[in-house]
């Protein structure tokens, strides 16, 4: 089945889609547009466009039982990748350059010294940041050579990864699924797919997160020693002053490299319980109502200063950086999707059970570490 769908996503990009679909598609991100001012309206199109020519080639080179269920799926699909652009931690961190084919560029900008000046300790080819410590004019008049300063937009070709979960269920499942809910099947495949879903979208983000925890520089990794059981640091204000001590100390370190201080802190369950107490402005919505446990996502601001994102896969570690979503060509991570979340036409096994494979198609990249810092919990 991973072979089928390989080979229909190989031939989806060459497909030509048909008036009433781009129509369809064009209306569908308008809607969106009107109820989400906010998102990225050309990322989604692209991405819609891509999951069309997915099912339309899967129509085309009859992979599969191609059923009505596929029109269903199609624009639940559609709506799916929406919430994707609208309510998950990537797309509020990541550059997001959709990719119009499996293979495509992604693209991120660089700002360098041109030409080397001795006399400063400049060589061609060094960043900004990394020679904010020379003296630049040899004596103290008017500074004469002119330093030039290279941006340049780089691109690297990458190669979109699957990212499939196998949805079987027996045939016992479809007898009983069939006298509860008759022959409008709707709610239950709303249902399965928006599990579905939610668990890749998870394993999206725990691997962007893990990614970025790796791709931290061994230089911009601080220490902290957490003080719940020192006798010395029982209070509030040497708590929160130690906490914010190794903060800026980590955020430092980044502004070293590029002089720039981090925005945003990702934390996870031990990051959060040191410092939740001292997070202003907190997104309410972010607790759950029941277990009054975080959520995934934006918490607050800490110390004025950095914007606090929870996702328990982070562990006993606090990752810094500076993100920009205004600023597509300057964030540390990139997010390149070709198709968000899609589901296979649905299969009939040998031992009478039915698979479906639901699968995104995206790719991860790190465009560059030297923008995040990272404190580390014992």
């Amino acid at each position: 089945m991973k072979k089928d769908l390989s080979r229909v996503l190989e031939a989806a990009h060459t497909v030509s889609l048909p008036k009433d679909i781009t129509d369809q598609v064009d209306t569908f991100c308008e809607k969106i547009a009107a109820k989400y001012p906010k998102a990225d309206i050309g990322a989604i199109q692209m991405i819609s466009e891509n999951t069309a020519r997915y099912y339309h080639a899967v129509g085309e080179a009859g992979a599969g039982m191609v059923q009505d269920d596929i029109d269903l799926f199609r624009d639940i699909s559609m709506i799916v990748t929406a919430k994707l652009f609208t309510g998950s931690v990537i797309a509020e961190l990541a550059s997001v350059q959709p990719l119009d084919n499996i293979y495509g560029y992604i693209y991120r900008m660089t700002f360098e010294y041109a030409d080397n000046y001795a006399p400063d300790g400049i060589t061609a080819g060094q960043s900004l940041g990394a020679v904010r410590s020379s003296s630049f004019a040899s004596d103290p008049g008017e500074q004469v050579v002119a330093r030039r300063i290279k941006a340049e937009l780089r691109r690297e070709l990458v190669e979109a990864k699957l990212r499939p979960l196998q949805l079987s269920q027996t045939f016992h499942s479809i007898l009983r699924r069939a006298s509860v809910l008759g022959r409008d099947r709707a709610q239950f495949d709303n249902t399965m797919l928006q599990t579905a879903y939610n668990k890749l979208r998870d394993e999206l983000e725990v691997t962007a997160l893990a990614a970025l925890s790796a791709a931290v520089p061994a230089a911009n990794i601080v220490g902290f020693v957490d003080p719940v059981a020192t006798v010395d640091c029982i209070d509030r204000e040497c708590e929160y002053g130690l906490i914010f001590d190794s903060a800026g100390e980590a955020s430092r370190r980044v502004y070293d490299n590029i002089m720039q201080y981090p925005n945003v802190i990702i934390t996870g369950a031990e990051g959060l319980r040191i410092m939740e107490r001292y997070i202003k402005y907190p997104e309410q919505q972010m607790i759950n109502p029941l277990s009054m446990m975080p959520q995934r996502g934006r918490m607050g601001v800490f110390a004025h200063r950095w914007a606090v994102y929870y996702d328990p896969s982070v562990g006993a570690q606090m990752i810094f950086g500076v993100f920009n979503p205004e600023d597509s060509m300057s964030n540390p991570v990139i997010y390149a999707p070709y198709i968000t979340v899609a589901v296979s036409p649905e299969i009939l096994e040998k031992d009478l059970t039915t698979t479906n494979i639901v699968f995104a198609v995206d790719r991860i990249d790190i465009a560059d570490n030297t923008m995040l810092a990272r404190i580390d919990i014992t």
